[in-house]
């Protein structure tokens, strides 16, 4: 099915063909467990490092979307939600996350949200 990887790292999204099993999850997003995010637009997921903010340094990247309560560390997939517990093809345009996804440093996330 289509997805849509958000790199935090690269600052980039890229739309890549995915199984959404759970093992392809965690090499596609890089982690050994997943979180999913409802997006705002209520039909569509993000699937995120469960851990990722555990793993914190001064190198990590992070990206936030208008609409979600928190920046994300790393890497996320946007796959759509089927209405039945599973995932489908995700229907976003790149150009649509463009405008609604920002990418910082750890220094900017800091900044704008306080020394944890």
């Amino acid at each position: 099915m289509r997805g849509i990887l958000i790199d935090s790292n690269e600052r980039s999204f890229t739309v890549i063909e995915t199984s959404a099993g759970l093992e392809e999850l965690y090499a596609q997003i890089g982690c050994g467990m997943v979180e999913v995010v409802g997006m705002p637009d209520g039909e569509h997921d993000l699937w995120v490092d469960e851990e990722g903010l555990l793993k914190l340094n001064g190198a990590t990247m992070f990206f936030e979307m208008v609409g979600l309560h928190q920046p994300i560390a790393g890497k996320g997939l946007i796959l759509k939600y089927d209405g039945k517990g599973g995932s489908t093809d995700a229907t976003l345009d790149i150009e649509e996350l463009e405008n609604t996804v920002s990418f910082k440093t750890m220094i900017e996330i800091q900044e704008q949200y306080g020394n944890a």
